[in-house]
């Protein structure tokens, strides 16, 4: 377990902190020799160093060759400087003393400020901000000038829209210090859900976007 401070984390970097301060993140452990696991920036593909936080690309014998009869890059990334070919993870996350972190998935990451924010991270937040609130999925929507963030708020039936919206926002913003430009309070049930109960945050966007969540 280590525990970083969270506004570092936001700009990729590791700084940890004592307890009770900062963000908790449990460790993967160390990596397998047989694996060459490489954290690289996910725009540049350039290599972090240990304590910077980036993309995680993992090559090996254990790593699969792709998709049956579906070709896909994700499987045959190439680094700068490094022979053959990887898996590009989709996750974040760093090196520290040995061990491989994990923090969230690259393309949920939404970016504020120019600092990185994980949706997760703002839903469990947002979930405390009021007792009516049962469950919440947290969107990064451009709107063709800068990324919106958007809070889709399943909620008891006979709370009040307004409060709820209001303690929402007023929540991230002291935990994250995260504008939310628009709260979607809908009904309990409303937003999409895997067979297990988990929420599908593609279906969620898809939702919102299309109009279909009033």
């Amino acid at each position: 377990m280590l525990r970083c401070d969270a506004d570092a984390l936001t700009k990729q970097r590791v700084r940890p902190v004592e307890p009770p301060g900062g963000r908790r993140l449990g460790s993967c452990g160390p990596v397998s020799p047989s694996i060459t696991l490489v954290v690289a920036d996910p725009g540049t593909l350039q290599e972090c160093a240990d304590g910077e936080a980036g993309e995680i690309f993992v090559q090996g014998p254990s790593v699969g060759a792709g998709y049956w009869n579906r070709p896909d890059e994700v499987f045959h990334a190439e680094l700068p400087g490094r022979r053959g070919t990887f898996l590009r993870t989709g996750d974040t996350g760093f090196r520290w003393d040995g061990e491989l972190f994990v923090t969230g998935r690259a393309k949920e990451v939404i970016i504020v400020a120019g600092a990185n924010h994980h949706p997760h991270e703002l839903e469990a937040t947002a979930e405390t901000a009021h007792p009516a609130v049962l469950a919440c999925c947290v969107l990064g929507v451009d709107d063709g000038q800068r990324e919106q963030v958007v809070a889709l708020v399943e909620v008891l039936g006979e709370a009040d829209a307004d409060e709820v919206a209001m303690a929402v926002r007023r929540t991230v913003h002291t935990g994250h210090g995260v504008r939310v430009d628009e709260v979607a309070v809908v009904p309990p049930g409303t937003l999409p859900r895997s067979s297990s109960g988990k929420l599908l945050r593609a279906g969620c966007r898809d939702a919102y976007t299309a109009g279909a969540l009033g």
